[in-house]
């Protein structure tokens, strides 16, 4: 089945995982009915990879936002002409046709937002292998033919790299701090002949991954283009996710003596939410679905010291099973975790 996919998902929380993020087509593969609203940045230098990074771009300003809409791709059949693939990306109108597979994710065409301009690729590129981690590596050649309104008007040569080459501490805007994040690093260089003109193109993509969300929350692109009379031009690209959730089941602050269980987890029926804080405290109970909507508020009101019980079903308030996350607050202290409905 043939689907559209976008960038990224999510809401305004803090990130701590403790494993290695690693990226598999069931965890981080396109797959269809996502919506993924990113924010529009200017680019900043990407830093250095290595182990145990700190990559500190909570500094970063909005410029605009975007969310990539998911639908059947057999809809745009009429438009396709890509035989081999099976999803479809699409970003500001325009659609990126891939092949998407347990084992990789291959790029084979392109179609501009007005439909004059075409790329299809007799050779594709292979934009992920799985699994792929720290240090992972692939790299290999790509070979196209570019089309105006149907008709060949050139073609596109040239090779690529994809590396892991950075695991560490991301953080974005509002003081959100990613544990273990992975950083990509995708370097493509190739020549276009467009009508007997040639240009080299040199494209350093920068992508960051957490192991509990599907798409990337953060990507930097900065493409040096070279043409025949020997002059430069740059471009850059940037957008990073602002609403992704925590998946931290991190207790909330022990100083407070505040705890919080939530169980059974994976659950069949309710998953009941026990809390103990020991001074009178305003708490703040919210589920939210995957992409950060919030579908449930369970409560919000002072409470006496004590121990607190709770609980939650998606299916007695007309949700479907699947992944949740619950945001708990005691006073100015939060935290969250994630729930599984069976």
């Amino acid at each position: 089945m043939k689907t559209i996919i976008s960038l990224a998902l999510g809401l305004t929380l803090s990130l701590t995982i403790s494993a290695q993020t690693i990226l598999t087509f069931k965890s981080h593969g396109l797959l269809p009915n996502e919506k993924n609203p990113m924010v529009l940045t200017k680019y900043v230098d990407p830093g250095t990879g290595g182990q145990n990074v700190v990559w500190d771009f909570s500094s970063l300003e909005a410029t605009n936002s975007f969310t990539g809409n998911v639908q059947n791709s057999y809809s745009l059949k009429s438009i396709n002409g890509f035989e081999k693939t099976n999803t479809v990306l699409e970003e500001f109108g325009n659609y990126f046709f891939f092949n998407a597979t347990n084992y990789q994710l291959e790029q084979y065409g392109y179609i501009s937002s007005n439909g004059n301009i075409s790329i299809e690729y007799t050779k594709p590129f292979v934009k992920m292998r799985y699994p792929f981690s720290f240090n992972s590596t692939y790299s290999g050649v790509f070979e196209g033919k570019y089309n105006s309104n149907n008709k060949p008007i050139g073609d596109i040569t040239g090779n690529y790299q994809v590396t892991g080459d950075g695991i560490g501490t991301l953080i974005l805007p509002e003081k959100k701090s990613f544990l273990n994040a992975l950083r990509i690093k995708e370097v493509k260089s190739y020549k276009q002949k467009i009508n007997g003109n040639t240009t080299s193109i040199e494209e350093i993509t920068y992508r960051w991954y957490v192991n509990e969300h599907r798409f990337p929350i953060l990507v930097l692109i900065n493409s040096t283009y070279t043409f025949e009379n020997g002059q430069n031009s740059t471009s850059t690209k940037a957008a990073y996710n602002s609403n992704i959730i925590s998946s931290n089941i991190n207790n909330i602050n022990d100083d407070n003596n505040l705890k919080l269980e939530v169980f059974p987890n994976p659950y069949h029926e309710k998953v009941n939410i026990n809390l103990h804080i020991d001074n009178k405290s305003n708490v703040k109970i919210d589920v939210y679905d995957i992409i950060g909507k919030k579908v449930a508020a369970i409560a919000d009101k002072p409470e006496d010291a004590g121990d607190l019980t709770y609980n939650f079903s998606a299916k007695e308030i007309g949700l479907a099973t699947g992944t949740y996350i619950i945001r708990v607050k005691v006073n100015n202290k939060e935290t969250t975790k994630k729930i599984v409905e069976l």
